[in-house]
């Protein structure tokens, strides 16, 4: 199946830092970062009129959220599990053992997210535990 070549334009990427990337933003405001981009460099205003939804972050009831998750000790019980099968005190099939360890992939990034959204403000106690 031939592909149509002139369905869309060539995009246009750039590399910016963490800072650069913040600033443009919050320059951006409610505006797709695309349209806001396209606003600066040609000059004209945004053709189109949505804005982007962004949610506020309710900081203190994400700290009590992370201060519960921390009391529970999924992180460090299922540490021990998967040490357990790592030095083969525990037996389990090969379907499990890749579900316990998508499951520690998926808490690790839940919890590196949380940490963003929060600015990374947390110490490592309020976590319950180490990073």
């Amino acid at each position: 199946m031939a592909r149509r070549k002139d369905k869309y334009p060539t995009p246009f990427s750039i590399r910016l830092t963490d800072e650069e990337r913040a600033k443009l933003d919050a320059m951006a405001g409610d505006l797709p970062m695309a349209d806001y981009v396209r606003t600066r460099l040609f000059d004209t205003p945004s053709p189109r009129h949505h804005k982007m939804r962004r949610f506020d972050v309710n900081q203190s009831l994400l700290k009590k959220l992370v201060r519960e998750l921390g009391r529970q000790h999924i992180s460090s019980r299922l540490h021990l599990i998967m040490n357990a099968i790592d030095d083969g005190d525990l037996e389990v099939d090969d379907k499990l053992e890749l579900e316990l360890r998508y499951l520690c992939s998926e808490l690790r990034h839940l919890r590196r997210n949380i940490r963003k959204a929060l600015g990374d403000e947390l110490s490592d106690r309020q976590w319950g535990g180490r990073r």
